[in-house]
């Protein structure tokens, strides 16, 4: 219940975020992120390890501006992860799809030449749209609701007035157990990768 509170509490702000598209300077933007996601498999006995797999977070960008080099990011992501491991019985693949919103503070330096650096901080919250193990539903075995701590440090570069293309490296740190009636053993999921976009 605790963690379905705090994942619902984000989701309220970076709601909120979005239907406060009247703020100036609002900025839309798309944007892809391959890279790698994995999981971290603790048993509460002080033991963990961790599995990963090639995974792609992809969607729409929201910046409202609030100040001249300061902005609230948030959006809409479709995050494709998961992990494989080795088990007794062979390799073992984790699907698992969320939809992200995040709701991230991003700072912007000055700019240099075509160049305006920012960096992000912030939450995102996520719903599971699909839990599979195998090819197999595995709704029984993980939780709905992820949250991480996410970080962006890049560069944005002006194309033409109001248009600008951006890279950063991007990691959303799991927070919550994603696991489902695992006693004290815990799971958690974590992405990072290079991301690439436009905003408009």
């Amino acid at each position: 219940m605790k963690k379905q509170l705090l994942v619902w509490a984000a989701l309220l702000l970076a709601t909120g975020a979005l239907a406060n598209l009247k703020a100036q300077n609002v900025r839309l933007g798309l944007s892809v992120t391959p890279g790698i996601s994995w999981m971290k498999f603790d048993d509460g006995q002080g033991n963990t390890e961790g599995y990963n797999k090639i995974g792609v977070n992809y969607g729409l960008t929201v910046d409202l501006g609030f100040a001249d080099r300061y902005a609230l990011s948030t959006g809409i992501f479709a995050e494709h992860g998961g992990a494989k491991s080795e088990t007794l019985l062979g390799e073992v693949t984790t699907k698992l799809t969320y939809v992200n919103i995040p709701l991230t503070l991003k700072l912007k330096t000055n700019q240099f030449g075509k160049f305006t650096p920012y960096g992000q901080v912030g939450f995102t919250p996520g719903i599971a749209v699909q839990r599979k193990v195998d090819d197999i539903d595995a709704k029984d075995g993980y939780g709905l609701f992820n949250l991480s701590l996410t970080v962006n440090a890049g560069t944005e570069f002006e194309i033409a007035d109001k248009t600008s293309a951006f890279a950063a490296f991007h990691i959303d740190n799991g927070l919550l157990d994603i696991g489902k009636d695992n006693g004290d053993a815990k799971i958690r999921k974590s992405f990072a990768g290079l991301r690439v976009g436009i905003l408009f």
